[in-house]
């Protein structure tokens, strides 16, 4: 039977494990090969089409589960997911093509109609799906590190798949599944926007420097009932370690931040609020111990082991008890699994120290480790995998932030994200397209096109502004941009969107508006 809005019982279920392959041709609820259990929950009948996918094995080790519906599209479909990782240009609604991955979810459009198809979010193992003309396939990747995982019996919770179908715009289809994959999504209680120091101090900055940045963010954001953040990026740390940089221990600033305190206080005082980041698996204090470091690199420490989650807790909260208000956690993605999601480029033959929890698992310890030591501080998180964070932080850096892309390049991949992802914002978190440089060497009549859309947007708003370069006209128009952001009560869509990767026809508030990419 084919996918239906009441209807999500598979086609064939077939698992992978070390030593063998084995397919249920014909799926029941409960299905049992040697010591491998797959049981599938469905929905009630006057429900919406729902699938509970549990599995237990007591000794085999355990790679994947994949999921396969029979089900016909029209030619004239065209898809669009999610991708791994940051957009970098990747986000299009296309015809089909059954070797296209979709991370999370997937979104089909026809001519009437949207579907989507996903897990919800914080699965058991990571999610994917594809598409060709007579199926859907669902895998699901339950491996620990680049190993079978080793259930002992447990019953995993590989995830839960939703379908739904919406007579609606895409964008609102879009939004509107979204909200359903990410139910128990966190957000911030008010607009996140300011500045961070990274691109122009490149680790060189010093607590005066900073000091001097949130001053000039205070005049241009002066009066405004929301304040913005200053954000220290990495440069603080007392450590730097060459390619590994940069890292732990988090315990405490080098020379030139004596005092992390006093420095939120300070920035406090400026009208500001204070923010920091960290990367909080790289590090090289010789005071920890060897079984905490992982297998593929001894410089990064394995979330694994329940040590290393306590002593990132404790980093979260020392500096949530400095002051800052906002806390950045940086590489998270790349520090847990290196490119495991990269097939051609990941590391073979590793693990995490614990076999009995799939990477997908480790992961959300890990996020949930981070949320629960904050407090009532926020958590933006950059290289997150985002069907595993949502729920457990604010904001989402959806853009790789490279300072020495080329602008046409970066351009493209900042309205590219916004497009695309626009439908997570506000639903499974708030999205960051990443810090906009203003600078001598990318001024502001080249950016502020991109600056005022975003800061319509209703998403988190960052400059990276070079000191010196502001000028009178160009303050005026930043403090326009800084008003809009600090309220968040403003809506963009994306109207050309179905037919372009870098939509130039937006409409904001309701306006339509024409942008000029690539003058």
């Amino acid at each position: 039977m084919p996918i239906s809005e009441s209807n999500l019982f598979p086609n064939e279920v077939i698992v992978e494990y070390e030593g063998g392959v084995h397919a249920f041709a014909h799926p029941s609820s409960r299905m049992t090969y040697k010591d491998i259990v797959v049981d599938l929950v469905p929905n009630r009948a006057d429900e919406p089409a729902r699938l509970e996918i549990g599995i237990a094995a007591d000794k085999s080790a355990l790679l994947a589960l994949t999921i396969r519906w029979e089900h016909s599209w029209r030619p004239s479909m065209r898809f669009l997911g999610n991708v791994w990782g940051e957009m970098e240009g990747r986000g299009q609604w296309r015809t089909m093509d059954p070797m296209r991955p979709f991370p999370w979810y997937v979104l089909g459009q026809g001519e009437e109609s949207a579907r989507g198809l996903g897990v919800l979010a914080q699965p058991g193992g990571f999610a994917v799906w594809r598409v060709n003309p007579s199926s859907v396939q669902l895998r699901l990747d339950l491996r620990c590190g680049d190993c079978g995982v080793l259930l002992a019996g447990r019953r995993l919770m590989a995830a839960t798949v939703i379908y739904r179908r919406y007579e609606r715009t895409p964008l609102a289809a879009a939004r509107d599944f979204c909200a359903e994959l990410s139910s128990e999504a966190i957000l911030p209680s008010l607009p996140v926007y300011g500045q961070c120091d990274g691109h122009f101090y490149r680790g060189a900055s010093t607590a005066r420097s900073i000091l001097a940045d949130a001053s000039e963010l205070a005049k241009l954001a002066n009066g405004l009932t929301n304040p913005p953040f200053q954000l220290v990026d990495p440069g603080w740390e007392s450590v730097r370690h060459g390619e590994e940089s940069p890292c732990g221990p988090w315990t405490h600033g080098n020379a030139n931040f004596p005092d992390m305190s006093a420095l939120a206080d300070d920035i406090k005082a400026k009208g500001v609020r204070p923010g920091i980041a960290l990367r909080p698996l790289c590090n090289v204090s010789t005071d920890l111990p060897e079984r905490w470091r992982q297998q593929r690199n001894p410089f990064l420490l394995d979330p694994s082991v329940p040590e290393v989650l306590e002593y990132v807790r404790e980093d979260i909260r020392r500096m949530a008890d400095w002051g800052f208000d906002l806390i950045k956690h940086t590489n998270s993605t790349e520090d847990c699994l290196g490119n495991y999601l990269h097939p051609r480029k990941r590391d073979a033959g590793w693990s995490f120290a614990d076999r009995s929890r799939t990477s997908a698992e480790i992961i959300v310890d890990f996020y949930r480790a981070i949320r629960g030591a904050m407090g009532d501080a926020l958590i933006l998180g950059t290289d997150i995998v985002g069907q595993l964070g949502a729920g457990l932080l604010h904001v989402s850096r959806i853009n790789r932030d490279s300072m020495d892309e080329d602008w046409p390049h970066a351009l493209h991949n900042r309205v590219n994200a916004l497009a695309f992802r626009y439908c997570q914002n506000s639903t499974c978190f708030m999205v960051d397209t990443g810090e906009l440089e203003v600078s001598e060497r990318q001024p502001w009549s080249r950016v502020k096109a991109f600056a005022e859309l975003a800061a319509c947007s209703g998403s988190a708003f960052f400059l990276s502004m070079q000191p010196g370069v502001i000028t009178g006209k160009m303050r005026k128009e930043l403090v326009r941009c800084f008003e809009i952001a600090s309220m968040g009560d403003s809506q963009v869509v994306p109207l050309d969107w179905l037919n372009n990767t870098c939509p130039e026809e937006w409409e904001i508030n309701g306006v339509p508006r024409h942008f000029e990419w690539y003058l």
